[in-house]
């Protein structure tokens, strides 16, 4: 794998034009999967410090938007999550 491909939390919020703390709320969520979207490239630290496969990403993000339209788009899942 190129190394060019895996960039830092700020070149990633750059990129996607949102802010890191939305990237850690995706993290949080589980939107990006631990070796494929991300890695921790300093697994021994107290805190980690992360780089991201941007193509990766911008996938995982426009499928985490579209499941989240799709489910608010369709009447049957407000029927599901008011029981």
């Amino acid at each position: 794998m190129n190394k060019a491909e895996w960039i830092t939390t700020k070149q990633l919020a750059t990129e996607l034009g949102c802010t890191q703390a939305h990237i850690r709320r995706n993290l949080k969520d589980q939107v990006f999967k631990e070796g494929h979207h991300y890695r921790n490239i300093s697994p021994q630290a107290w805190r980690p410090s992360y780089r991201w496969h941007l193509p990766r990403c911008q996938a995982g993000l426009k499928m985490a938007q579209n499941a989240q339209l799709s489910h608010t788009q369709n009447p049957d899942s407000l029927v599901e999550r008011n029981r």
